[in-house]
């Protein structure tokens, strides 16, 4: 499985760079994005989109930095870690009435 950082190659075309983005679809297609080292006439090389299966590491965490440590929550731990908090709004803000008018 690719990770943020990795140092991947397109299977097919060759290409190679570092893994930059992760983008995952409703149909659970996970899309990479490969971004080149270097430039090409003095501007940075258009980064390139593949599909996952397509795609090998080349070299684990090649690029690391506070982003990249940052993993993903499975599905339970992202319910747990943004579940409402218990109690609601405190009673002044309840006990409010709406102004006349």
């Amino acid at each position: 499985m690719v990770e943020l950082g990795d140092k991947v190659r397109d299977r097919i075309t060759k290409f190679e760079g570092v893994c930059t983005a992760i983008t995952k679809y409703i149909n659970g297609c996970r899309r990479i994005v490969i971004q080149p080292e270097g430039t090409h006439d003095g501007k940075p090389i258009d980064s390139y989109y593949v599909d996952e299966p397509q795609c090998e590491v080349v070299e684990p965490s090649f690029f690391k930095n506070e982003f990249t440590e940052h993993k993903l929550l499975t599905e339970p731990e992202a319910k747990k870690a943004y579940a409402p908090l218990p109690g609601g709004p405190p009673s002044t803000v309840a006990a409010r009435k709406a102004p006349k008018r």
